[in-house]
């Protein structure tokens, strides 16, 4: 476990997980403001808009933290997400959904098993790259504006138990608040959200 801790500290310094958490929460606080708009269908909007936005804003603390990253399409292509990468260790952030691991999806045992698929570096997942590196999801959970966890934790390569879990600290909502939200940006998510919640109908 210690080498795990250590492995993930070194590719993921305290300065970058706190811009981590940062957009995290403030992804969180956004998605709660821009579901006003929605009048009836905020409730069913609000999850779209915080994925969207945890997704740019964790790209927004990747390029600040100097760390490279990615946006490609997941398995069923049909839609995008964004990849982490620093010292061999592959990052992908998720919401829980009633436990330690994100719900069952075939893209995301794609990621941890044999050569990481597609959107990975090219490497093995042998026992002694699994300490080296490997995929490591940041985990978020949290009803509304509020969160209420945020781990850094690493999958078995057959999804179904955890080999590692962090905790990381939470920014307070009030310390990022303040920091003003790009128009254009804001104007693309909410787009988006419109064009899924009208698939749904």
């Amino acid at each position: 476990m210690k080498k795990y801790q250590l492995a993930l500290q070194d590719a993921f310094s305290d300065a970058a997980r706190k811009a981590f958490s940062s957009s995290i929460v403030k992804a969180y606080v956004q998605s709660v403001n821009g579901s006003k708009e929605f009048g009836s269908f905020a409730r069913e909007a609000q999850p779209y808009l915080r994925w969207f936005w945890c997704e740019a804003l964790l790209e927004k603390a990747a390029r600040q933290s100097g760390l490279s990253y990615k946006a490609a399409s997941n398995y069923a292509k049909n839609c995008n997400h964004l990849t982490v990468t620093s010292k061999n260790w592959s990052l992908t952030a998720h919401h829980s959904s009633n436990g330690p691991l994100p719900r069952h999806a075939v893209y995301r045992a794609m990621y941890v098993k044999g050569r990481m698929g597609d959107l990975f570096d090219d490497y093995d997942q042998g026992s002694e790259v699994l300490i080296m590196g490997g995929h490591v999801y940041l985990m978020h959970d949290g009803i509304g504006a509020n969160v209420d966890a945020i781990n850094l934790t690493v999958p078995s390569t057959d999804m179904k138990s955890v080999l590692f879990t962090e905790s990381l600290d939470i920014v307070s909502p009030f310390d990022v608040e303040e920091e003003k939200v790009e128009d254009e940006l804001d104007t693309k998510i909410v787009l988006k959200v419109e064009e899924l919640l009208r698939k749904q109908k």
